[in-house]
């Protein structure tokens, strides 16, 4: 607000203060004229200051905060609550006002000297400190948006798996740092991104280690730390494009999970296993598409989900198999039938699989996994 604007709402509010001293001066003095009792018009003060404290509020400038605005907006509140309570209260001695035509003005007197003087500076002290404790939270929450990492733009491909990819790894990840720098681009970006990535993963991030892969790729699937998952499910981008990128999920396992994952099962956490097997094993687990079998927008990405867990349950990789149960075992409660054709031929297809594999699969048939 510019100082022309601030001096004239300031100007504003003093004369209309100039104008109702000398008013309630004048008041007074005919009152005392006439030999009335200033308690007699004491029931009179309730609304007038009602209206005149609504009024300021509606007026008021915006440069006027904190405990100001909050007295103000207080006694507003406060004169306001105690005239609805009036004619509450009036209209329940109806019967007593219809008898005598003056009892009314006599019911307000004793209100006015004890009730209301204590309602409207209670609205003020609330109305005070509601703003300093709306002040103070958001200049807490103003210092935690400062405290925040930077947002990313325009991002290339290339600049984008660094970003991804290319960290540390150990103690709390890096992307819980609350000055970690983040990436959020458009939907079909990010589908592009993601299908980029998966269809050939080894000459865009085989420099990395596993470690950092692991965290990449937790990274990029699970929505506790990033939404670009979502992707796959916003509407604003084509649905070819985004049924392609689930696809490209097997190439993911085929040319990165199948060939680096070592021949561990996660489920049972057995030890001296690769770092990728973590993120192989949970892909289906944290990822945010879920089985939708009664939503008609979700039939052609559930059928893909299927398909691509299919896929990579055929692949002879013990950490692929895995996951593919794993993820099969999730969707068994909407898709009971196809997940129990899909591991009856998994089993029919491996009949010298492993004792623990072989109970997973067989768990995953009836859904029971976690």
């Amino acid at each position: 607000m510019s100082l022309a604007s601030r001096t004239a709402g300031t100007l504003a509010i003093v004369a209309s203060g100039i104008v109702l001293v000398p008013t309630a001066g004048i008041a007074l003095g005919y009152i005392r004229r006439q030999g009335l009792e200033l308690t007699y018009v004491l029931p009179l003060l309730p609304p007038v200051v009602a209206i005149a404290a609504v009024l300021l509020v509606a007026r008021m400038p915006p440069y006027i905060r904190g405990a100001g605005r909050g007295a103000v907006v207080g006694l507003a509140s406060g004169a306001t609550l105690y005239v609805a309570f009036s004619a509450v209260y009036l209209f329940g001695q109806y019967g007593l006002i219809s008898r005598d035509g003056t009892a009314f003005w006599g019911l307000l007197i004793v209100p006015a000297v004890w009730v209301w003087p204590p309602v409207v500076l209670g609205g003020i002290a609330l109305g005070v400190c509601a703003q300093l404790v709306a002040r103070r939270v958001t200049t807490r929450r103003d210092v935690a948006a400062q405290d925040m990492g930077s947002a990313l733009t325009n991002l290339s491909f290339d600049e984008w798996v660094v970003h991804v990819f290319d960290h540390e790894v150990g103690g709390p990840q890096w992307y819980f740092d609350t000055d970690a720098e983040y990436w959020q681009g458009p939907p079909a970006v990010i589908v592009a991104y993601l299908t980029q990535l998966f269809e050939d993963p080894l000459s865009h991030v085989g420099s990395y280690s596993d470690e950092q892969l692991n965290q990449g790729f937790w990274y990029l699937v699970s929505n506790g730390a990033s939404d670009y998952m979502f992707a796959l499910l916003d509407e604003r981008v084509p649905l070819e494009a985004r049924l392609r990128c689930i696809r490209s999920f097997v190439n993911l396992f085929k040319k990165l999970y199948a060939v680096k994952c070592s021949p561990h099962l996660s489920h049972l956490d057995e030890p001296g296993g690769n770092p990728l097997n973590v993120s192989c094993y949970m892909w289906w687990d944290i990822m945010p598409i879920f089985a939708q079998p009664n939503a008609p927008a979700r039939q052609e990405i559930d059928e893909e989900c299927l398909r691509v867990m299919e896929r990579v349950l055929s692949l002879e990789s013990i950490p692929c198999q895995e996951s593919a149960l794993h993820g099969l075992g999730h969707w068994q409660h909407h898709y009971p039938q196809r997940v129990v054709t899909a591991v009856d031929a998994f089993l029919a297809a491996h009949p010298k699989l492993r004792p623990e594999l072989l109970s997973y699969a067989k768990s995953a048939r009836r859904g029971c996994v976690q």
